[in-house]
């Protein structure tokens, strides 16, 4: 006989085993784009990771630790200029807490001086993953933290990098970042 609770049980199993699933194959992909970049691998991975954050879609901790031990792969692709690659770095912050969050604001901040335009491109098509740039654009690492000389010099490159950008779809982006950079003077 079903009851009511055997339907609820099968029902939580289902979704439970939905995530699971979902985060196995989001981890095969994640290592077949790493080993092979092309654009389909990216499309694959970058599906799979939620639109938002905060969705409540996040694979178990194990899972995180084993995605992100493999981040300087990725890392090396988006510093090469690789757009794929930054489009899964900005996706990354669907997943990322605590240290691996702060990783990547620090990695595709530096972005900012030397791809600008990627930069500002890849921010605007993911601007909705930041309630605040702040972190994204003003965390410089831990080299910065306890020398405002280096500081100050870091935020008059990256003014000086984005004021370089003129494309009129950029213009709002790239204004909101150096209010960012202007406010940590």
């Amino acid at each position: 006989m079903i009851t009511n609770r055997t339907v609820i049980i099968a029902f939580i199993s289902s979704i439970c085993l939905g995530f699971t699933t979902k985060w196995t194959d989001f981890e095969k992909t994640w290592e077949s784009y790493l080993s092979k970049p092309t654009h389909a691998n990216f499309t694959k991975a970058y599906d799979l990771l939620p639109d938002k954050v905060n969705s409540g879609d996040y694979p178990d901790e194990q899972m995180i630790l084993r995605i992100f031990s493999k981040y300087d792969q990725l890392s090396t692709l988006f510093h090469t200029g690789d757009q794929d690659a930054l489009r899964l770095g900005f996706k990354l912050f669907t997943i990322a807490d605590g240290a691996h969050k702060e990783e990547l604001q620090i990695d595709i901040g530096k972005l900012i001086n030397t791809y600008p335009k990627l930069f500002l491109q890849e921010l605007k098509n993911h601007r909705q993953l930041f309630i605040s740039l702040n972190g994204l654009i003003c965390n410089y690492g831990p080299d910065f933290v306890d020398n405002d000389e280096l500081r100050q010099q870091e935020t008059v490159r990256r003014i000086k990098s984005l004021k370089g950008i003129t494309d009129s779809e950029l213009i709002k982006t790239r204004e909101e970042c150096l209010n960012e950079l202007e406010k940590g003077k």
